[in-house]
């Protein structure tokens, strides 16, 4: 006897038209927050407005407070020691995902557990009262990012239809979605599906809110010369693909900016030369920064990027770069050694612009990991002024 199954995966975790009154209504209350810089929820890593959320040593969620300037477990219990299940900051052990605090609200999927489904949660920002606002269904996460912005978190999925027949099961077909979630009332909506062979593995990658319009990659083509970058309009759901997006890499977001890169692998996935633009979402201008091998990069507010670079191997020297109106020059250089810090993403502390990222240090003998942060003035200055967060691990 056949039957037949649907398996929605959740892909690249970024949580996503009503009628008339009602949308004329959300489009003019959406226009006051054109501005805001969508909160962005991965794995490791959620920037907020008060602080930034991480997962530390055994996947413990810590959070960095700015104006306490202090890492703390996501816990608001007295003397309680972090080591019980129920305990917040234990949530995102293998149980819990994507956390994000936007408008003072903890947001996060809770894993399916004891028959339970898995569902989209809500609590106070200590991570007490929690409330299930959408019930997910039978889902597994493979992916990236979640989106909050507009009072809404948005997010891919992957619904794979396949038909059992005795011990086989056979994928009849498949289809990616971009999902939406009030934050309001947990209700969910579809914003976009493609149906695609059972022979693809496709998703779309959700990555960037910038003045309503949404930036997304369709993540698994193949052919390089396709256009796989798309703008949705968050306010009348219409989707136009990206100017000269074919070919393209588009890798760090923020400030409403992006870095747009040509070239960097080759056919045999071998890196060679690439050309890095910084492109503003508003004017539509590039500037090319120049061409180098390699990443990460960080976006400051000044049009400011920072590119790692290993010159060679064998040599181990590595260059930082900083690109300021149209001029590329080198400010820190390290020779012999391995680069010890890798820039995350950039914040504003009070004020102030700073880099978070990942370092390695030897500890107790051993190499350790650790998040750190350092005000972007004192990085350009090549000075050792990092500030330890918390452990990766240890």
């Amino acid at each position: 006897m056949k039957s037949k199954k649907y398996l929605f995966c959740i892909i690249a975790a970024s949580l996503l038209v009503s009628a008339s009154c009602a949308e004329t209504q959300e489009s003019r209350k959406r226009s006051d927050e054109s501005q805001e810089e969508p909160v962005v929820s991965s794995w490791f890593i959620c920037v907020t407005e008060k602080g930034i959320l991480l997962s530390g040593d055994g996947g413990m969620l810590q959070f960095y407070d700015y104006q306490a300037d202090t890492t703390y477990p996501l816990c608001a219990r007295p003397n309680c020691t972090h080591e019980s299940d129920d305990c917040t900051a234990n949530l995102f052990r293998g149980r819990a995902v994507f956390p994000a605090i936007y408008r003072d609200r903890l947001y996060y999927i809770r894993s399916a557990i004891e028959g339970k489904p898995v569902t989209f949660c809500q609590a106070d920002a200590a991570g007490e009262q929690e409330k299930e606002l959408a019930v997910l269904g039978n889902v597994q996460f493979t992916g990236s990012e979640m989106l909050y912005y507009g009072g809404k978190a948005y997010f891919s999925v992957i619904q794979v239809e396949t038909e059992e027949n005795g011990d086989a099961v056979e994928v009849l077909k498949q289809s990616a979605s971009i999902l939406s979630i009030d934050l309001e009332n947990g209700k969910t909506e579809v914003l976009l599906r493609k149906e695609y062979g059972t022979d693809e593995s496709l998703f779309y990658d959700l990555l960037y809110i910038y003045e309503d319009k949404m930036y997304l990659n369709l993540a698994g083509v193949q052919d390089p010369s396709q256009n796989t970058y798309w703008i949705m309009s968050l306010d009348t759901g219409d989707v136009t693909p990206l100017e000269d997006g074919a070919g393209v890499s588009l890798t760090d977001w923020s400030h409403g900016k992006a870095v747009c890169q040509r070239g960097g692998t080759d056919q045999d996935n071998k890196e060679e030369e690439g050309m890095f633009s910084i492109w503003d979402l508003k004017t539509g201008e590039k500037k090319q920064v120049g061409s180098f091998i390699g990443g990460p990069m960080v976006i400051i507010e000044n049009d400011l990027i920072y590119v790692s670079w290993e010159e060679g191997f064998q040599e181990g020297e590595w260059k930082y770069y900083k690109f300021d109106g149209g001029e590329t020059e080198t400010f820190l250089k390290i020779q012999g050694g391995k680069m010890n810090f890798h820039p995350q993403t950039s914040v504003s502390k009070n004020g102030q612009e700073m880099i978070v990222g990942r370092r390695t240090i030897m500890k107790d003998g051993k190499s350790v990991e650790g998040w750190y942060i350092i005000s972007a003035e004192d990085f350009l200055k090549g000075k050792e002024n990092y500030k330890f967060l918390c452990w990766i691990n240890e």
